[in-house]
């Protein structure tokens, strides 16, 4: 049985929304985290815009974190860092929606270790690595399993 191949052209941007105006390499971590997924994908082609049946659009909306509160003992609970975009799949000739998701968000709970949290709402590369993955794992499996 032959395989019919779905050609992408891969476009991503960022929105300026709230606090966290620009995060340094978001968006291409991003971008790769997906871009590998896809390329696993044998029905997926990643080709120039020009040669593209499919346009896969997605947008970083908002990153922002917050102290997740006190635990059941009372104790600080640590940060929770947020990550929420949407996506679009159109076509590329004629730039009719095929599918969309408005609201796709990812978190992060960073822990206590120790009984200590840190209690830095900086985002570090680990956590930056962690939305990045997540949200592009959520696009995928929506864009394959869900749509």
């Amino acid at each position: 049985m032959n395989k019919s191949k779905i050609l992408f052209a891969w476009r991503s941007f960022s929105k300026q929304i709230d606090f966290f105006t620009f995060v340094a390499g978001l968006d291409t971590k991003t971008n790769a985290a997906i871009k590998n997924l896809l390329e696993t994908n044998a029905s997926v082609e990643i080709v120039p815009a020009a040669k593209a049946d499919l346009q896969l659009i997605i947008s970083l909306n908002e990153i922002r974190s917050k102290t997740s509160g006190l635990d059941s003992l009372q104790s600080a609970g640590g940060v929770v860092f947020y990550l929420s975009g949407s996506v679009e799949l159109n076509q590329r000739v004629d730039g009719e929606m095929i599918w969309r998701e408005k609201n796709l968000s990812v978190e992060v709970a960073e822990g206590n270790s120790n009984g200590l949290a840190t209690h830095s709402l900086e985002l570090s590369q680990e956590h930056l690595d962690e939305l990045s993955q997540l949200f592009a794992e959520k696009i995928y499996h929506r864009l394959f399993l869900e749509f």
